[in-house]
């Protein structure tokens, strides 16, 4: 059985095996047009955790959910940012 440490590894590993720098570009273009300023580093730390998480990583478990969550607070989340968001956590399956 993996110890946790391994799952972490394993976790980061397959992220970094799936990171493409012009998808998560994407994905920032729309959170700035989309979320207000002072809320952007935010949901792009919700966007990578949630990666994680689709990664398998122990320490990310609930962070698609919080992205969901994000999505009904701001009332200028729209389809195209969350188009880009679905595009961006897909490689991660």
């Amino acid at each position: 059985m993996n110890t946790r440490l391994e799952r972490e590894q394993s976790a980061l590993d397959k992220y970094n095996a799936c990171y493409h720098a012009s998808e998560y570009d994407h994905v920032a273009v729309a959170v700035r047009n989309c979320v207000p300023y002072s809320e952007q580093t935010n949901v792009m730390n919700l966007v990578i955790d949630a990666a994680m998480e689709k990664c398998g990583h122990p320490h990310y478990v609930g962070s698609i959910a919080l992205v969901g969550q994000t999505a009904i607070d701001y009332e200028n989340f729209d389809q195209w940012l969350l188009g880009a968001i679905d595009l961006f956590l897909m490689k991660f399956s």
